[in-house]
């Protein structure tokens, strides 16, 4: 009789491990289990996934313009010339995400746990970025202008060679950012906090560039090309 009550125990506990796997040809839906799964090359335009699991997932080439992520989970998903243009991720998580010329341009990224993340050559023209975090992430030759970074946490990125004209970093945590070749010119820094003067040197600024307290325009600028 004492049998009956662990069987079924075990037979509950199975089915949850069965209902928690992923369908990777489970349709586009809000909390969709992609995670594991290979969606390369997809047309998920305007698709509602907002909760979805792609953790880990294959997302290259996938066209996700004005898709709905909002808390959905894409940890160490491959999204190299994915579109996320306009896509609405706030409150997403894209640790150690990786992926080169991903497509953010307007996209809204509002308190996103990006930490970690590989990206290069990718563009967050005036995307959404307040509150996010990007502490550690590589983030090499990618395109900031006009983009909210307020309250944002970079400390340790690699932000080398990107462009920062015109974005908004008030309340931004830059220590340890490394600044190499970055363009500054006509940024307003003068809100950043944990900015050092060795970091400064290392970018690329002009006479227009806002500087916080303390803190002086390098001699080397304007850059040489």
């Amino acid at each position: 009789m004492k049998v009956w009550p662990i069987a079924l125990s075990l037979l509950m506990f199975a089915a949850g491990d069965v209902a928690a796997e992923s369908d990777c040809f489970a349709y586009p839906a809000p909390g969709v289990n992609w995670s594991g799964c290979s969606r390369e090359r997809l047309m998920l335009t305007g698709d509602n996934l907002e909760g979805a699991d792609l953790t880990g997932a294959i997302m290259n080439g996938s066209n996700l313009a004005n898709a709905n992520l909002a808390r959905a989970k894409l940890d160490f998903a491959e999204i190299s010339r994915a579109s996320f243009k306009l896509a609405n991720l706030a409150h997403s998580s894209l640790e150690k995400a990786s992926g080169t010329r991903v497509e953010f341009e307007e996209a809204d990224l509002s308190g996103a746990r990006m930490a970690k993340i590989d990206l290069n050559r990718s563009n967050f023209t005036r995307a959404k970025l307040a509150g996010v975090d990007i502490s550690k992430g590589k983030l090499t030759r990618c395109d900031f202008r006009f983009a909210d970074l307020t309250g944002a946490n970079l400390r340790r990125a690699n932000l080398e060679r990107s462009i920062l004209t015109g974005a908004n970093l008030a309340g931004a945590d830059f220590t340890e950012v490394y600044l190499y070749r970055t363009i500054v010119t006509g940024a307003d820094l003068s809100g950043v906090t944990g900015l050092r003067q060795d970091q400064l040197d290392k970018a690329c600024g002009d006479a227009v560039t806002k500087l916080p307290s303390g803190l002086m325009a390098s001699s080397r600028w304007p850059c040489d090309e």
